[in-house]
């Protein structure tokens, strides 16, 4: 390992359970699902918002989030983080839904999924309903915040 003296080292193991149970609760619901330019493809934004109103929960699924972890050499995952979302924001004049992430880890994606030196970092999301989503990210090296932004994929969920 090239980080064992940094702030940020990592190490992979693997935990030998006899039993492994995954519990899920199923009572989130799909209400808005749309491509990273914005464009509605299940579900509507009214129905997002008149959840939210209602005092929902909401969480949201990201495509493709930790692509730009990838390297060159390594092959394209397709892959989902979903992630708890809490302040909510409705600019009903621009069309426009936003939420503030919890706190999150992003990982290289992998099949096995293993942490790797300078594949990972942590940080906020501000995800909006037109498929824009502002990232404030932690570099696990240097401890420093950097903002970037990309378009990807979306799926709101509510319970």
């Amino acid at each position: 390992m090239d980080d064992v003296q940094t702030n940020a080292p990592i190490e992979n193991f693997i935990y030998d359970f006899e039993k492994f149970r995954f519990l899920v609760h199923d009572e989130w619901r799909e209400v808005l699902a749309h491509s990273a330019e914005g464009k509605v493809l299940r579900g509507s934004l009214a129905d997002l918002t008149a959840a939210f109103a209602e005092g929902c929960e909401v969480k949201v699924a990201i495509r493709n989030l930790c692509a730009d972890l990838s390297r060159p050499e390594d092959p394209q995952v397709e892959h989902e983080v979903f992630v708890h979302v809490g302040s909510c924001y409705h600019y009903p004049d621009q069309g426009l839904f936003l939420a503030s992430s919890h706190p999150l880890v992003r990982v290289r994606p992998a099949v096995p999924l293993v942490y790797s030196s300078h594949g990972w970092d942590f940080g906020w999301l501000m995800p909006r309903s037109d498929g824009f989503v502002a990232r404030w990210l932690v570099n696990p090296y240097t401890l420093q915040f950097e903002k970037s932004q990309a378009h990807h994929a979306l799926r709101w969920f509510v319970r």
